[in-house]
């Protein structure tokens, strides 16, 4: 399984940047499933949640890049 996960991940970064141009949602939907594959592979390891209200400094930047790019778009 770590050799097909890393077969994977080595296409995706392929696809990713074949234009030569990554786009917020390819960034995004990369880390998605970069990080759904480690936690596959390692289930025992500690999610840590953290509550909205504790990073609202990090989400209010996040949406404001997002909103920045769609009207730019």
């Amino acid at each position: 399984m770590p050799a097909a996960c890393a077969t994977l991940l080595d296409t995706l970064h392929a696809l990713v940047h074949a234009d030569g141009v990554v786009t917020p949602y390819e960034f995004a939907l990369q880390k998605v499933i970069t990080r759904a594959l480690g936690l596959a592979a390692r289930p025992r390891d500690v999610l840590h949640v953290l509550a909205p209200s504790a990073v609202s400094a990090e989400l209010s930047l996040a949406l404001s890049v997002a909103a920045r790019l769609d009207a730019t778009a």
